[in-house]
């Protein structure tokens, strides 16, 4: 499933990646939930017996010392590593956790409500996938939604998809079910928004949520859900017949992703298609990508401290990327972000 450099106010910054040389573990509960009833960031839990268990032993040489791993649990968890023993004795916080075996790991929100939870030895971008879901962003928790029977939507109130409108003077945001147009000179939303995405504001376009949007230059907007994708007509203000579409090879050659996080026209011939870790470049003229599969984000968007990108918009001759609720400008031209350090977003709260 978000960035631009609209200067908004919101959330406090985090540290760029690849700044941390270890995970700094935390290693007594109460401690950690002390620590989390004040950031309200979730709590990353990491129950494990190195001294003996193979498992253990996996995961502490090869998942833990990975870059993205230990920047994620820096900057997105409290991480807590829960000890089989402690000074030669048992951890009398092992019997506050219900496991099954080691090595377990789970993510706790500060209440102690357990919100993910698996054990068995996995690599660095399965454990990043399971947990990517519960990040929090120095001071955000994901809110309870009504729609999912109070659970907590990670999704809630941050930017999932957004694209400028022809002339660069206004964008558009798109947040779940709803959007805002946004007047980018004058840096605030436009009056009577936010606004539900339905048939009344946007006629055929069926999704009940927007994963990304995507200006394609010639007055049609690609609209992108789960698996499938709408193009919209601008001049008629309506969804083409024949839509949705999957996504897949056919309708977009070269692109393998069955899902999109991110799109955004680059305005040099090149539109970028973000899904998890990894993103394509694609040949707005020829149609088709230009990778024959696609690339880590770290590969080309140097400098740019998010895991996965929720969003991106091209205006001022910079790309906005967002992730969660903080944004960063890049540089397309330099193929450098402009600061290593994201600036918070908030525009729904």
């Amino acid at each position: 499933m978000i960035q631009k450099k609209l200067q908004i106010m919101g959330m406090l910054l985090i540290l760029p990646f690849l700044l941390f040389a270890e995970v700094e573990w935390r290693t007594n509960l109460a401690d950690a939930l002390g620590e989390a009833s004040i950031t309200r960031q979730n709590i990353f839990v990491i129950i494990t017996a190195p001294s003996w268990c193979g498992p253990c032993q996996y995961m502490e040489e090869n998942v833990f010392p990975d870059h993205t791993v230990i920047d994620v649990l820096n900057s997105r968890f409290i991480p807590l590593q829960v000890l089989d023993e402690v000074n030669g004795r048992s951890n009398p916080d092992l019997g506050k956790f219900d496991f099954a075996g080691f090595p377990t790991y789970l993510v706790m929100d500060p209440n102690k409500k357990v919100l993910v939870q698996d054990s068995g030895a996995v690599d660095a971008s399965t454990l990043l996938a399971l947990i990517e879901p519960y990040f929090s962003y120095n001071g955000f928790v994901p809110e309870s939604n009504p729609e999912t029977n109070g659970e907590a939507n990670p999704e809630a109130g941050m930017i999932s998809g957004a694209y400028a409108r022809d002339g660069g003077e206004k964008a558009y945001f798109f947040s779940q079910n709803e959007y805002m147009l946004y007047d980018i000179n004058k840096d605030r939303r436009d009056p009577g928004f936010p606004q539900d995405v339905d048939y009344d504001t946007w006629p055929g376009l069926t999704f009940s949520k927007i994963d990304a949007a995507l200006n394609w230059g010639n007055g049609k907007i690609y609209f992108f859900s789960g698996n499938k994708y709408i193009r919209y007509d601008v001049a008629r203000n309506s969804a083409d017949s024949g839509y949705p579409k999957s996504i897949n090879n056919s309708t977009w050659p070269g692109l393998t992703f069955t899902s999109v996080d991110a799109a955004v026209n680059g305005g040099n011939g090149k539109a970028y298609f973000f899904s998890g870790s990894k993103y394509v470049q694609y040949d707005i003229r020829s149609d088709r990508s230009d990778f024959s599969s696609p690339k880590e984000i770290s590969t080309f968007w140097r400098d740019v401290p998010f895991y996965s990108i929720d969003a991106a918009l091209s205006y001022g001759n910079l790309i906005h990327l967002y992730s969660g609720n903080e944004t960063i400008a890049f540089n397309l031209s330099r193929g450098a972000a402009i600061s290593r350090t994201p600036s918070p977003v908030n525009i729904w709260r």
